[in-house]
């Protein structure tokens, strides 16, 4: 039976992007390291890739090709949601070093804005939206899209799969990337693009040294997705529920972002907030708004095989590619082990533009 030479960063890349424990198949007696070595490589019977290809959707051309650069899981900077276990944890971490392969393909094909992001360390927050959104003609109450007003300031912005339930920012080749998961409500998707811009504005050496940071996050964000004095039109201490959520419908931003804000703007008082925030727990359901898409992912998708060169170029599975540039909701989802992921083919079917 033939062999071939494969570098084991890449096969675990594989097997991690989709939570898959071969260690069995391997004939390893001990789990795989947190990091496998560079230079590490392992010899494989082809009939063993081949049932990694049917599992995963990694084929051959993925797992020969050079070693693979896995991120350091320190690197997941502002995280939202640290992961629970180490599965979890090793899919973000498959998860960015596929995307700097990616990363790499569509800055050879594509020119990105340089970064362009002011700093605004040391000053108050809600000065700083207000600020940033004169200075960057951001007149209108509702700000355009979240997504594509990053990638506009040469902040790449790239999707998480189904599980993840996260976001997170961090640099790949020096380029600042902030990732969100497809588990994500759009509403909830909008506050963590521009929490994480007001961590790149207010603390752009990462320090984080500084006093309640969260909470000075959270006025950033307060300010610049619902500006004070905007909001004082809209609703008032006689508003019902269903007008907040008109509003948050209006403004793109989840119901209790609004309901918190008109408290902290003394437009109501604590009672009707606490009435209004147990309104908002209770009908849990989010608004059913649109995902936002990825300015990157509209042109890819408008070019002529478009998607299909990015996966021949990188070798990367189409429902990941497709994950990775926010453009597709993944239908087939894989498990946490060989058991329930082997008769579970990857879907290539489910990439579809989002409205």
């Amino acid at each position: 039976m033939s062999q071939i030479s494969v570098p084991r960063s890449r096969l675990y890349t594989a097997l991690w992007a989709r939570g898959v424990d071969l260690s069995r198949e391997l004939r390893e007696d001990s789990p795989p390291p947190t990091a496998p070595a560079m230079d590490d490589f392992v010899k494989l019977d082809t009939s063993l890739t081949d049932r990694i290809q049917e599992t995963t959707g990694f084929d051959a051309n993925f797992l020969t090709k050079e070693p693979i650069d896995l991120p350091d899981p320190n690197m997941f900077q502002n995280i939202d949601r640290q992961p629970k276990t180490d599965e979890q944890h090793k899919l973000l971490q498959a998860h960015v070093a596929l995307t700097a392969e990616l990363h790499n393909v569509l800055r050879q094909k594509f020119n990105y804005p340089l970064p362009d992001l002011p700093n605004f360390s040391g000053k108050d927050p809600s000065q700083t939206a207000h600020k940033v959104r004169h200075l960057w003609k951001l007149d209108q109450p509702r700000i355009p899209n979240s997504i594509q007003l990053l990638e506009s300031k040469g902040v790449n912005v790239f999707g998480l799969p189904l599980g993840s339930t996260t976001s997170f920012r961090t640099l790949i080749n020096e380029s600042p990337c902030v990732f969100a998961s497809l588990d994500i409500p759009p509403e909830w998707v909008r506050v963590a693009m521009i929490k994480h811009l007001g961590h790149m504005l207010l603390f752009p050496d990462d320090n984080n040294n500084q006093g309640n940071v969260q909470r000075k996050l959270a006025d950033f964000v307060f300010e610049f997705l619902i500006p004070g004095d905007l909001l004082q039109d809209f609703v008032r201490e006689s508003s019902f529920y269903r007008d907040f959520v008109r509003v948050a419908e209006g403004f793109r931003v989840p119901v209790q972002l609004v309901i918190r804000r008109a408290f902290e703007l003394e437009i109501i008082g604590y009672g009707k907030c606490m009435d209004l925030s147990e309104r908002s727990d209770i009908s849990k359901p989010p608004l059913g708004l649109p995902y936002e898409r990825s300015r990157v992912f509209d042109v890819v998708t408008d070019m002529e095989d478009g998607i299909d060169s990015l996966v021949e170029e990188t070798a990367i599975p189409k429902d990941i590619v497709g994950t990775l540039m926010l453009g597709s909701y993944p239908t087939a989802v894989f498990g946490t082990s060989m058991q329930k992921t082997y008769l579970r083919r990857p879907s290539y079917a489910n990439l579809h533009v989002v409205k």
